[in-house]
């Protein structure tokens, strides 16, 4: 990755609020780290997890258009995976048990 960390910071806005951001691979250079204020690691790769910009919301509903009502819920409940529906269904069974 080229960008510099304050590059990645204006880029994604809201790395620095807390909670975990993102996936990143680190480098290493044993030459840097021979250096006396040397800083021999650098981010290699980054992989955003949580939402990086304020304005995603606008950049969904713009998506949104592109997507019929069918398609989109797909889209949406895709990420959700399996271990949501197993939740559910063991709610629902429990409620039925309890009724």
């Amino acid at each position: 990755m080229s960008a510099s960390a304050p590059e990645l910071v204006n880029e994604h806005e809201r790395m620095l609020t807390g909670g975990f951001y993102a996936e990143i691979s680190l480098n290493y250079d044993a030459s840097i780290a021979q250096e006396s204020s040397g800083r021999p690691f650098g981010i290699e790769f980054l992989r955003e997890i949580q939402l990086s910009k304020r304005d995603v919301l606008d950049s969904l509903t713009e998506a949104r258009t592109n997507f019929t009502t069918d398609e989109w819920k797909e889209f949406l409940l895709r990420p959700v995976g399996s271990g949501l529906l197993c939740i559910l269904v063991k709610i629902i069974l429990n409620m039925r048990r309890k009724s």
